[in-house]
């Protein structure tokens, strides 16, 4: 039987158009996006002298990985990224190499894993993450599990991505533009937003 890697691969080498090829599949993962808000590594990609470059670096979270031996995050960095982690475990989310929803640490369950993993090389399939602070506004949710309809207000947080769509061949972008969005918003108890997970719930945005 094949592996998921092994479809994938087989995949890559037909001349089918792949959605998302391999390059944008591994952009999308924890570790890629680490090493993307690290100057040294985002600069590969923009002139560090350019406003784009500044741009995007600012809009980056404070990631680290957990192990040195992956080049993104050095031994100093990490400890002490670990200490103020320890002491401070609302400021940050542990977050593993899955999508989806439900697989994120917070708080005292933070610290236990922190703990539980340094010392083995399952270190290494982590990233811990600065804990983004949204604004904080007040919202009802009405789903499945409302009842008769009943609309309760609650304190709620949002976040809105970006949708892009990129048609490319090897160095040659063909198109490459803006495609829509998506606004999420779930209650500020709740420390997962996913949607299908049933965490958070698809909302819209309101133009001032």
């Amino acid at each position: 039987m094949l592996s998921t890697w092994d479809v994938k691969y087989e995949l890559e080498r037909s001349l089918a158009i792949k959605c998302p090829c391999i390059q944008y599949m591994l952009a999308n993962t924890k570790i890629v996006q680490a090493a993307l808000s690290k100057p040294k590594y985002l600069s590969r990609f923009f002139n560090p002298d350019s406003s784009s470059y500044l741009n995007i670096l600012s809009t980056f979270a404070h990631q680290y990985t957990l192990d040195e031996e992956m080049g993104i995050s050095d031994s100093t960095e990490i400890q002490y990224v670990i200490n103020d982690c320890l002491l401070r475990p609302d400021n940050y989310v542990l977050k593993p190499q899955r999508e989806g929803g439900g697989n994120n640490y917070f708080g005292e369950e933070l610290v236990q894993k922190l703990k539980s993993i340094m010392n083995h090389s399952e270190r290494k399939l982590y990233v811990l993450m600065e804990r983004i602070q949204p604004y904080i506004f007040e919202n009802s949710i009405l789903n499945s599990t409302s009842a008769s309809g009943e609309l309760n207000v609650k304190k709620m947080v949002t976040e809105l991505g970006i949708f892009g769509a990129i048609l490319a061949c090897k160095d040659e972008i063909f198109l490459n533009e803006f495609s829509g969005h998506l606004l999420r918003s779930k209650p500020l108890e709740s420390n997962e937003g996913g949607i299908v997970a049933g965490y958070g719930c698809l909302d819209s945005p309101f133009l001032v």
